[in-house]
């Protein structure tokens, strides 16, 4: 994930098609260039299928489908 402008902190839920809420993880957005990047180990948490990531900052939500093999 690569957050731009953020506050200090990203908010990133996952979700299964279901609307379930399968991770949840708090991130600090600590780089002062505004850009801030981070990896979710997902694999190890998920099952193979498609989910739906929510990341969180400054009020803004950006959502994204991902998949994972």
């Amino acid at each position: 994930i690569h957050a731009t402008n953020s506050s200090n902190e990203i908010k990133v839920e996952i979700f299964d098609l279901s609307g379930r809420k399968m991770f949840a993880q708090n991130y600090a957005a600590i780089n002062e260039s505004g850009t801030n990047s981070f990896t979710i180990p997902i694999k190890n948490v998920l099952p193979s299928g498609m989910y739906l990531l929510s990341a969180l900052t400054n009020g803004i939500e950006y959502r994204e489908r991902i998949i994972v093999n």
